[in-house]
């Protein structure tokens, strides 16, 4: 879990980090936040989006995000982060298989298994300056500069922003390079449902999350997840960039310890490290949450309130939280009626939602969609159109490694597929003798590389009281089976080479296996192929479905 601070994307020259807390100045728990970014070399200029969500009371919100120069602040919306969850989010999959004839035989389970008021109108002084002033959605944005770090938070505390004093140290690395920061607090009667990702644009061309800023009130392992966009596959510059071990994968929960393996991975290379989640062409992206026909939808001619609902989700517009805000803010929902169950079925009460909103504005509410959801929806549209590659990196980093800006660059050398999808194979090792079934047959599970790692029989493990999992247990070192140094030219220099030391962890793992129960030759190399003897998935089918 996520807490305190929002991490930002941003580039040296436009550098952006964040943080949220309440009004007792004790940071706000943070439940989850991603990035997306976006790179123009052409333009020069870099366009973020940023999605937090938290848990926690707050009866009033600060963010802070410094910046280089005076960007544009616009709202994103949060469909293209749960779009890019689905096309990119690490998953793991295990197949059956077999050599000889199997029966099947079911083992046991266990081995399968709230609104505050706007800020005064900011006054100058003190050595800090307003550049620039706006509404920004639910937000109330200042643009300032400032000539020391004492100063600025000492300006934003008088003028209602509840930020701690332990701010000061960390802001002034951000003040010695000269970056500008951006403040917003939630508008007067938004509440924390309202917090709408954000999107920001400024200049600049080279990634980077200023992650020291970060440190005040971050938790230990806590999760880095950036999407960058661009003309090539992203890399970590001044980070180190590791590569997984597969034997260290719970591929019987499909890969549920992944975060943790990812994690163990980068305090192998020191605390500074992003392994590469997926990295591959925008095509997929395009045109998922925008189309074409959502131009001719006439929402302001609405009849009233169920038929303005009706309208929405019936028109093929990405389904998002933005959504569900906006109906919030213009259809009540009468008392004892659950919101949930009106909203999608507005046609199930058509009277009632008459009665309860007899000043329903449709063009109001129309004017919100396309402010929050169409024009934003257009926008990411383009921002796959215009780009080829889609990376997505991810890291762990505890407040005590905060201490180095993680920078990004584009690499043209590097492989630009990197799959999110990943494949392994179970084969139950059968005969016509003592083996006939899946329940005593040895199995071995074989990675995508053809490396065999050999597991007793179901028998034997439900016998002794352990799952599959727990078995492999001493496989998980180490977690990274390759640390690199990579950059945006060239190939990347291995500065650790795991793989020999794997190999003799599963050989002598193998050798003890075998022991348990007088195993057989394994005969299940990789070259069997997926498609030998019968085989069945047991991870469950992700249905991408393409909006129409």
């Amino acid at each position: 879990m996520l807490t305190s601070i929002a991490l930002l994307l941003a580039t040296p020259d436009a550098a952006a980090c964040g943080g949220f807390f309440c009004n007792n100045i004790e940071p706000v728990e943070q439940a989850g936040e991603a990035i997306v970014f976006e790179v123009d070399g052409v333009q020069n200029q870099t366009t973020m989006h940023v999605q937090v969500e938290y848990q926690g009371p707050a009866t009033e919100f600060a963010w802070i995000v410094p910046v280089k120069g005076q960007p544009d602040l616009f709202l994103s919306n949060d469909a293209l982060f749960n779009t890019l969850s689905m096309m990119t989010e690490p998953r793991f999959n295990l197949w059956w298989d077999a050599v000889g004839t199997c029966d099947f035989m079911m083992w046991d389970a266990a081995v399968n298994a709230n609104g505050v008021p706007s800020p005064a109108p900011p006054s100058e002084g003190g050595g800090v300056t307003v550049l620039a002033q706006e509404t920004v959605g639910p937000y109330d944005t200042v643009t300032l500069a400032a000539d020391s770090s004492t100063e600025l938070l000492s300006w934003l505390q008088a003028n209602g922003y509840a930020l701690p004093d332990s701010l000061d140290p960390v802001l002034q690395p951000y003040i010695g390079e000269r970056h500008n920061f951006v403040a917003l607090r939630l508008t007067s009667g938004a509440g924390i449902g309202d917090l709408s990702p954000l999107g920001m644009r400024y200049d600049g061309t080279t990634p980077a999350i200023p992650i020291q800023l970060t440190s005040v009130a971050a938790t230990p392992d806590m999760q880095l997840v950036a999407y960058i966009l661009g003309d090539a596959r992203a890399v970590p510059t001044n980070y180190l960039h590791v590569e997984l071990n597969e034997a260290a994968i719970d591929w019987f929960s499909y890969g549920s310890n992944y975060r943790d393996v990812l994690s163990r991975a980068a305090d192998e290379a020191g605390g500074h490290a992003f392994a590469t989640d997926f990295s591959g062409p925008t095509e997929p992206m395009r045109g998922m949450l925008y189309q074409p026909s959502f131009e001719t939808l006439d929402l302001a001619s609405s009849t009233g309130p169920a038929d303005f609902i009706q309208r929405v989700i019936t028109s093929g517009i990405p389904a998002s939280s933005t959504i569900l805000e906006i109906f919030q803010q213009h259809v009540q929902v009468g008392a004892g009626y659950d919101a949930t169950s009106v909203y999608n079925c507005p046609d199930c009460y058509i009277d009632e939602l008459a009665s309860w909103n007899p000043d329903f504005d449709a063009v109001a509410a129309a004017a919100d969609m396309d402010e929050r959801v169409f024009t934003p929806l257009y926008m990411i549209d383009q921002m796959f159109e215009n780009n080829s590659t889609l990376t997505r990196l991810g890291s762990t980093v505890s407040p005590s490694e905060m201490t180095i800006d993680p920078e990004f660059a584009f690499n043209q050398q590097m492989a630009a597929d990197v799959p999110a999808w990943h494949e392994a194979r179970l084969v139950f090792q059968c005969d016509d003798e003592e083996y006939t079934d899946t329940w005593s047959a040895p199995k071995t599970l074989v990675l995508s590389d053809g490396t065999a790692i050999h597991i007793p029989s179901d028998q034997w493990l439900s016998e002794n009281g352990i799952t599959a999992s727990e078995y492999l247990a001493n496989l998980q070192e180490p977690a990274a089976v390759r640390i690199e140094q990579t950059s945006g030219t060239g190939l990347p220099v291995v500065i650790f080479d795991g793989s020999s030391l794997v190999d003799d962890f599963i050989d002598q793992h193998n050798a003890e296996t075998d022991a348990l129960e007088g195993r057989k030759a394994c005969g299940c190399s990789s070259a069997s192929g997926l498609a030998a003897g019968w085989m069945f998935a047991i991870l469950p089918l992700f249905g991408l479905r393409r909006r129409g």
